[in-house]
């Protein structure tokens, strides 16, 4: 009998800040497996090296955003290394499950990867990329219908505390102010025909 093969799906959005959300989703949820730490082959490039080039395409994004000359190719470089940096991770998580084929669907949704065997590309909930007014957060969820409310809330101590935004009708909103530096978390829940959901995934954001 043939072994199994479980081809891994990025799925890779064409829109920058989702595209951001999703690179930024694998790395996290990499360095929190051990699947991917010692005594198991390191992932190459480094967790912290492709956090890096997000940070990148994040400031480059924002500037391109601003129209700035020379933005845009900026971005475009930018872009192409975060992309080859996802492959890379991709042929990386391969290489993990071939070494432990019987675990290798836990091992793919360990990396915040999907097989190709089992799902489908699902749009991203809740997005978060620098906007063009320095210091400023753009957050898009996904819609949750017409006539839904939603609640925006962020935390800038992992998660101890948060703070609530001000709620919307439209499945977006800003924060303008954010401290340079800083890692942010946000999350957001939306209430319609009464009924008000759980708080959605949180997602994380270096303001810089």
């Amino acid at each position: 009998m043939k072994p199994k093969k479980y081809p891994i799906a990025l799925n890779l959005p064409t829109v920058v800040a989702l595209l951001i959300l999703l690179g930024r989703h694998i790395v996290q949820a990499m360095m929190q497996s051990s699947w991917f730490a010692a005594p198991n082959p390191l992932p190459n490039p480094t967790l912290a090296t492709v956090s890096s080039h997000l940070d990148t395409l994040e400031a480059s994004q924002a500037t391109a955003l601003g129209r700035a000359k020379g933005a845009a190719a900026a971005r475009n470089v930018a872009l192409k290394q975060v992309t080859d940096d996802l492959a890379a991770l991709r042929a990386y998580v391969s290489m993990i499950v071939a070494l432990n084929i019987a675990n290798a669907l836990a091992i793919i949704e360990a990396a915040g990867m999907t097989s190709k065997r089992y799902t489908a590309p699902q749009k991203a909930m809740l997005a978060a990329v620098m906007g063009a007014v320095p210091l400023q957060v753009v957050l898009r969820a996904k819609a949750a219908g017409k006539g839904a409310v939603y609640g925006w809330e962020y935390s800038i101590n992992a998660g101890t505390t948060w703070i609530a935004m001000p709620m919307t009708n439209v499945a977006h909103t800003t924060l303008s102010g954010a401290t340079q530096g800083t890692t942010y978390l946000f999350r957001y829940c939306f209430t319609l025909k009464n009924v008000t959901s759980a708080w959605s995934q949180t997602i994380s954001l270096f303001v810089h």
